[in-house]
């Protein structure tokens, strides 16, 4: 061991200076006072407590320059523990000489012969090649023992160490899995706030109205939808391609290497798919663009961590209890369940993409090919059917339900949330029949639907309630082209709006509302300050829009213009309906009676005589108008009803010196009359209503 070249093969045929013979290396060193025991080690607050000492065992260096410690008579394996930290990588290995033999070598004589010894090789596991290395210096030494000087320096045994990378214990494997874990987290939480950030404009659409502007003017509800599903992935593209950018330039295994990187890119693509259509499913419910960012956000974390987490812990679980099927069935029936969420398929995908990326290094290592499985239906093909089935159903039940399941839930929160209706005055039954329609979601095929409607004016001192608690619905329709030459306004087509006549101004703007086709036309005192051959000709072109299936709302105090158009009407008092109905339905209900206009000779006694039978025959009738000879009265409903009217009025007509006369019903004009009668002025309207508010004042419209 001491001759040269020592114990290894470094100074073997070498002329390196470092190996040449010295005398220096044939003596031993040692300091300080020996001692035998050097005491046992032991614990304090988890740190290892070892007694000191300043001695140190004779020690020689060999040719090779490496240090040998002579620790005959001393107990190694305190030796060993004491001065661990001192040789920390420094020490890794040695020998031990003159054992005694085991049993099973003592017993077999007829191979060992009785006095031989035992040799023992030390090594330390954390030097991967230091058993090898140490087991064959032991037979370098013991080969050259057998020769002479000079075939010693000349002979030795060169041995070459390939460890195995071995397997990963399970404290690894564990933490190779939680990194995954974490890895997958993180991206899908960054994705999740991509995602919502895309989607909140269309919250913010809903909110301002925009929505329904656009579908006024004839952008249908597919179209809409559409549109915004095209705008939003395309415009998502741009992370997904600076993300799966980043992952290529830093070649990331785990979702790089082989087809990882075609499945990290449809499994961006696809979440971005299934998100978007889910969040369009829940825009109607959010009156504000920051709630909906931070709702869809936290609905994306929940959903996919508390997936994730718990199909982990159960994944832990089963790798500790390997014999233990039933953590593996409810992994597996979980694995399953979650495939509901688009969340844990974006993020389980990716852990999947990590593990099977594991597996395939691992094998690699052995020298095992092994062809990637990645888009088979028990590792990520599942997640991508998912994927696709969530987009496409919550996207087709988007276009399906639209408005409609959202008015439900409106209608419904709203009867436990709002305070309960107070009715301060008599309803008529069809406008209660109209509201009760309205508020328990009977009219759903509505195009235009007001719904406890309100509206107030904000004067110096006090609100004015112009609208107070209102519920209508008004059907859907269809518009016709040709508007100039509908209108008659072609003479006016290159003349300034400025220069024209205010009735022809109005025209202009029955005009733009009929423009893209509306369903819908709201109409204010349409025929205000036209003439009678204009306001004629602007009652047949709304006709024809009403015949053509168009909604109109019209609001007048021409009862001319009402029984034109009108099929059917309702009546404002102090801001709230007082009937609603078809003309002929108004009439008979609120007309109270027929008008008689009697013509008689110019006489005041006839005139006098006329009144007394009238009364007298008609009880509660009163003359509404006079001019010269001819009487207007007003005669309640009677049992005989016109008949008996006519019936009296021919018999006494030579008595009475009736001329002629003429029985109608009460016009609706006399209707309006008497209701109005019952407005109130400005001063005593009562500002306490209940609904939905309209402020002009700070333009926070809502129906």
């Amino acid at each position: 061991m001491w001759t040269f070249p020592g114990i290894d093969n470094m100074c073997l045929n070498t002329s390196d200076m470092s190996c040449l013979e010295k005398d220096s290396l044939g003596k031993w060193n040692s300091s300080g006072e020996r001692i035998s025991n050097f005491g046992v080690c032991s614990c304090s607050e988890n740190v290892q407590e070892c007694p000191k000492f300043n001695y140190s065992p004779p020690h020689r260096r060999t040719y090779s320059s490496q240090v040998i410690y002579d620790l005959t008579g001393h107990r190694l394996e305190n030796y060993l523990i004491s001065t661990a930290n001192e040789f920390m990588q420094k020490r890794y290995g040695g020998w031990s000489f003159g054992l005694p033999l085991t049993n099973d070598l003592r017993f077999d004589v007829t191979a060992v012969p009785a006095n031989r010894t035992l040799a023992k090789v030390w090594y330390d596991p954390e030097g991967y090649h230091s058993l090898p290395a140490y087991l064959n210096s032991l037979n370098n030494f013991l080969l050259r023992l057998n020769m002479s000087k000079y075939d010693a320096a000349r002979h030795a045994i060169i041995m070459y160490s390939h460890p195995y990378p071995g397997v990963q214990d399970q404290e690894q494997a564990t933490m190779s899995s939680l990194i995954d874990i974490l890895v997958a987290l993180s991206i899908l939480m960054g994705y999740s706030v991509t995602t919502a950030s895309f989607v909140t404009y269309v919250v913010r659409e809903h909110q301002t109205k925009a929505k329904q502007l656009q579908h006024i003017s004839g952008i249908g509800v597919t179209c809409y939808w559409v549109t915004n599903f095209i705008y939003d992935m395309v415009f998502y593209l741009v992370p997904v391609a600076f993300s799966i950018g980043v992952i290529a330039i830093f070649k990331l295994p785990a979702f790089y290497n082989g087809n990882n990187l075609g499945a990290v890119s449809l499994l961006l693509l696809l979440f971005g798919y299934a998100t978007f259509s889910w969040m369009y499913l829940l825009a109607g419910i959010f009156h504000e663009t920051g709630m909906a960012f931070i709702t869809y956000v936290c609905i994306n974390l929940f959903f996919g961590i508390n997936s994730i987490v718990s199909l982990s812990v159960v994944y832990f679980l089963s790798k500790e209890r390997l014999n233990d099927p039933t953590l593996e069935l409810i992994s597996e029936t979980l694995k399953r369940i979650f495939l509901i969420f688009p969340q844990f398929c974006f993020g389980y995908g990716l852990i999947e993409l990590s593990q099977q990326q594991s597996v395939l290094d691992f094998l690699k290592a052995y020298g095992v090919e092994y062809p990637s499985e990645t888009f088979e239906m028990d590792k990520l093909g599942a997640m991508f059917v998912a994927l696709v089935s969530q987009g496409t159903m919550f996207f087709f039940l988007r276009l399906l339900i639209n408005e409609w399941l959202i008015k439900k839930f409106r209608l419904f929160f709203r009867k436990f949330n709002s305070s309960p209706v107070i009715e301060t005055i008599d309803e008529d039954e069809d406008v209660r029949a109209e509201r009760l329609r309205v508020e328990n979601g009977a009219g759903e095929f509505d195009l235009v639907q007001l719904h406890r409607l309100t509206k107030s004016y904000q004067l110096i001192h006090k609100k004015i309630i112009a609208v107070n608690n209102i519920s209508i619905g008004i059907p859907a329709g269809e518009t016709v082209h040709k508007l100039l030459r509908r209108l008659h306004l072609m003479p006016y087509k290159d003349r300034a709006t400025s220069l024209c006549s205010y009735g022809t101004k109005r025209k202009l703007s029955t005009a733009l509302a009929l423009i893209g086709k509306p369903s819908i036309l709201l109409l204010d005192e349409p025929s205000s300050g036209m003439d009678p051959k204009s306001k004629r000709h602007l009652w047949k072109i709304i006709s024809e829009e009403v015949q053509n299936k168009c909604s109109v709302i019209l609001t007048s105090h021409s009862m001319e213009e009402c029984e034109a158009l009108c099929t059917r009407l309702a009546i404002m008092v102090n801001g709230r309906f007082q009937c609603i109905g078809s003309l002929q339905h108004i009439k008979s209900r609120f007309g109270r009676g027929f008008t008689v206009k009697v013509h008689v000779k110019n006489t005041k006694v006839s005139m006098e005589a006329l009144t007394r039978f009238m009364q007298l025959h008609f009880p509660k009738t009163y003359l509404k108008d006079q001019h010269l000879s001819m009487l207007e009265y007003h005669v309640p409903v009677t049992a005989g009803g016109v008949a008996n009217i006519f019936d009296l009025l021919e018999t006494n007509k030579t008595a009475l010196n009736i001329t002629n006369f003429l029985v109608s019903q009460t016009t609706l004009e006399e209707v309006f009359i008497n209701f109005a009668k019952d407005q109130k002025s400005y001063g005593n309207v009562d500002t306490n209503s209940q609904g939905s508010t309209i402020s002009v004042d700070s333009q926070d419209d809502r129906m």
